[in-house]
């Protein structure tokens, strides 16, 4: 029994349109780099059975020409590290960075009362409080805090509560408002700051 010839074609179509069978021809940047490397092979396939001493000259300056690339990089590492090295010598030992307590502050703050600048004494005075507070469990302080922020967040009584707020009002006005804080509004700012504070109830 004879096949037709369609059906047969019909079915050789359907198997080459497999994807197993789909056949690409590489492309032609890489097959055109194939085709130098292969002529480049033959070249010196045919220069060394033709001219033996000029092949083995070749190979010798190639060979030269790729220890030198060698020995550059190394060198160029070599530079690079000591300069790094160098640089780092250069700054110096890493200084130790001191963390300033509450007492360092009110020492700055009593230093700035007697050279007359009370409103920047007050602003230092209120960093130790606030980190005197800190200490003693009241309050969470951060640097970034505004003295507002600090006396809302303090975990103070109620009393102690209008007193900061009393303490930071008096601090603005003396260091943004241009208010008057001499001396005596100094002496009472910091009697206020150094009275005990106690922790909020429940």
């Amino acid at each position: 029994m004879q096949i037709p010839a369609d059906s047969v074609r019909a079915v050789l179509d359907s198997v080459f349109r497999d994807p197993a069978y789909a056949w690409d021809s590489p492309s032609s940047e890489l097959s055109w780099i194939a085709d130098r490397w292969l002529a480049l092979l033959g070249w010196l396939s045919r220069l060394e059975g033709n001219h033996p001493a000029l092949y083995r000259f070749l190979i010798a300056l190639l060979v030269g020409l790729l220890l030198v690339i060698l020995a550059h990089g190394v060198w160029i590492l070599v530079r690079t590290v000591r300069g790094a090295q160098a640089a780092a010598g250069a700054q110096g030992p890493v200084r130790e960075v001191r963390v300033r307590d509450a007492a360092w502050y009110w020492r700055e703050a009593d230093r700035l009362a007697a050279a007359h600048q009370y409103a920047d004494a007050a602003q230092l005075a209120f960093v130790a409080l606030a980190r005197d507070l800190d200490r003693r469990g009241l309050l969470q302080y951060q640097t970034s805090l505004t003295p507002a922020e600090v006396a809302r967040s303090a975990r103070v009584s109620e009393e102690g509560r209008s007193r900061l707020g009393s303490l930071v009002a008096r601090m603005y006005l003396a260091a943004f408002g241009g208010g008057h804080f001499g001396a005596a509004e100094w002496a009472g700012w910091r009697e206020q700051a150094a009275k005990e504070w106690h922790a909020a109830a429940g």
